[in-house]
């Protein structure tokens, strides 16, 4: 995490960098500089919390010292009421800790409409850079007939919200419309829809896309033929879903 590329894709790949040995053996100021990040990308706070809970029994004798430090970058007033009723032994053992505990608690009994009188910065929420995909489907209302109609059925764009433009990433494998698409992992499906030339359902074909080498693979087909399929990923999963 020396580089900002590495600290980028750490960002925004936390839910897999948690879970890996790298992480347990990152250092002080590396696991803070993850932490403390506007954009990490995290489903829950809760996941914040548990790394660093994870981090510190790694090596607790050497580390436990380091916990009040960490804990003024987990946003524990952003963790729900019930959550924070489990109160982890290390943060009832440590009085700084606590101090944070009861911030997040004193957060909770608030009406939701005063929360933002408590503006700290374990207070406000995290903002991932944000992308938006636009995958597949017609080139206007006309069935296609031409090569370069037939290509844009497999072309992908992707807006960035923080350079405010649309560009095309790699396309996809196959020709869709009417297709279905997910995130999980930050990872995007694309789930059986049309051809785009005979209107025929393209069977059980799914692909997916990876972000970080900019390429698609085709993965285990779905046992039935689906066109306009609904996507769900589970909460703790995902980073968006959308479906075109």
């Amino acid at each position: 995490l020396r580089c900002s590329s590495a600290l980028m894709c750490g960002e925004q790949h936390f839910s897999e960098v948690m879970l890996g040995e790298e992480f347990l053996a990152l250092t002080l100021q590396q696991v803070c500089c993850l932490i403390s990040s506007d954009r990490l990308t995290v489903s829950s706070e809760e996941m914040v919390f548990e790394s660093m809970i994870a981090w510190i029994k790694h090596d607790k004798e050497a580390r436990l010292e380091h916990m009040p430090k960490l804990m003024e970058y987990v946003r524990l007033p952003l963790l729900s009421r019930d959550y924070l009723l489990q109160e982890e032994a290390l943060i009832k053992n440590n009085n700084t800790c606590k101090d944070f505990l009861i911030e997040a608690m004193k957060y909770h009994l608030l009406p939701a409409d005063q929360r933002h009188l408590i503006k700290t910065d374990r207070t406000r929420p995290r903002t991932p850079i944000s992308r938006v995909y636009a995958v597949g489907g017609f080139n206007g209302s006309l069935r296609v007939r031409t090569v370069d109609v037939y290509d844009g059925l497999s072309s992908v764009e992707v807006y960035s919200c923080k350079t405010n433009e649309w560009v095309f990433v790699a396309s996809m494998n196959t020709r869709r419309s009417s297709v279905g698409v997910g995130v999980v992992n930050g990872k995007l499906y694309a789930v059986g829809g049309y051809d785009g030339a005979s209107r025929q359902c393209l069977s059980t074909s799914v692909e997916v896309y990876d972000p970080t080498t900019n390429t698609w693979r085709q993965v285990c087909d779905m046992n039935m033929c689906r066109r306009n399929a609904g996507e769900h990923t589970r909460p703790q999963f995902t980073q968006s879903s959308v479906r075109l």
